[in-house]
């Protein structure tokens, strides 16, 4: 069994098309999971993000969703195996369906979705075409924030660095508020390739930064520090 192992869980990952990346393993330990009680893993494929916020937030209860049949069963077993299975769900399904989840809301959604090429549509089109079922992407997560998020509650993704500024528009242009923003390269000399974002529903100021992996082939203090609590970078 093909498992990626982390300091104080492993994730099996066998067979299934979205295995642990960088992007996961950035966002999983950047987000701001402090203080909220309930967590939405969208598109969890095999729980990664959803074990990582249980492991950060001891308080937690974190519910991921899954669409894909096997990738929904691994993460199962990873949750069941990991130490907080008590405080993690599984749900197989489609969020921009209404049986999954029915009325159900929570204080934070975190999601690597999948990136999408085709360019940000307008957030009424995004919406129509959600409600159509169309794959997950960046901005589906607006359509299920109204459905399934708290007032008060934030979202973080992780996307492109070139789509980021686009996207921001669009959330900023439905009443959310940009709360943090996090750009990353591999090296000072490397061009920005990935943009961690958390937006708000109530405006608290921004804080910016810039996270830079490695000087030469060494890992930053930063990169290092940021990733620790999880594996040795």
């Amino acid at each position: 069994m093909e498992v990626f192992k982390f300091k104080q869980f492993s994730v099996a990952q066998s067979g299934v098309t979205w295995k642990v990346g960088m992007d996961s393993v950035l966002l999983g330990a950047w987000s701001n999971v402090a203080g909220v009680s309930g967590i939405l893993d969208v598109g969890c494929g095999t729980g990664v993000l959803s074990l990582m916020a249980a492991q950060r937030n001891q308080q937690a209860k974190v519910t991921g969703i899954e669409i894909d049949h096997l990738t929904a069963e691994i993460a199962y077993h990873n949750f069941e195996m990991s130490p907080w299975c008590e405080r993690l769900r599984l749900v197989e399904g489609n969020i921009m369906e209404a049986g999954p989840l029915g009325a159900e809301r929570f204080e934070m959604i975190i999601s690597n979705p999948p990136y999408f090429s085709d360019g940000l549509r307008s957030a009424e089109e995004q919406r129509n075409l959600a409600r159509a079922g169309t794959d997950l992407n960046a901005l589906t997560t607006l359509s299920v924030a109204d459905t399934h998020l708290k007032a008060g509650g934030r979202v973080s993704l992780i996307v492109p660095y070139a789509q980021a500024d686009k996207l921001i528009k669009v959330y900023e242009g439905n009443g959310w508020y940009l709360l943090r923003r996090c750009d990353v390269r591999h090296s000072s000399s490397a061009r920005l390739t990935r943009s961690m974002i958390e937006f708000g529903t109530v405006a608290k100021g921004m804080t910016y930064e810039t996270l830079i992996l490695f000087q030469g082939d060494e890992p930053t203090e930063h990169y290092r520090s940021l990733i620790s609590p999880f594996r040795d970078a």
